[in-house]
């Protein structure tokens, strides 16, 4: 009985401390969201080359705005759709993704590895060992998790 009195505190306590990082994560989502369409010009779906430079204002040199339109087209056809405009997250934004899947433990190694979206994307279990994930469960369990991303651009 003390077991679990324990282990439900604990639960409603996580759940407490989770929640909001949840609810900002789908805030975040919904921000992106009204920022790749106020860019999707055409509303295809789609951003291509012409509006994210008119989006992106000369902010970069030619061959810095078609480096990053390169990186950004992770299927490499020509346009960038909402999964691959999600997948240039941040730092942060990747230690916001790992709170959300129950990861937060490896924050701390995936800030100090600098792992951004793109970092995220290309993870090896290699890695994820030489980053400090020593169970070979949550390192699968991670890589499942990218996997995801790859597919479906959650």
């Amino acid at each position: 009985e003390y077991i679990s009195r324990e282990l439900l505190f604990h639960m409603h306590i996580t759940q407490e401390y989770w929640r909001p990082l949840v609810q900002e994560q789908n805030t975040v989502e919904g921000e992106q969201k009204k920022v790749f369409q106020s860019v999707d010009r055409d509303s295809s779906g789609y951003l291509d080359r012409e509006e994210m430079a008119t989006a992106l204002q000369g902010r970069y040199s030619d061959e810095e705005f078609t480096k990053l339109f390169e990186e950004m087209d992770l299927n490499m056809d020509g346009v960038i759709d909402f999964s691959e405009f999600q997948t240039a997250w941040t730092v942060w934004d990747v230690l916001g993704w790992l709170h959300t899947r129950g990861l937060g433990e490896y924050s701390e190694s995936f800030r100090n590895n600098d792992v951004d979206g793109q970092v995220l994307l290309e993870l090896s279990d290699a890695d994820l060992a030489s980053m400090g994930v020593t169970s070979v469960g949550k390192r699968k369990a991670i890589l499942h998790e990218v996997e995801k991303i790859r597919i479906s651009g959650e």
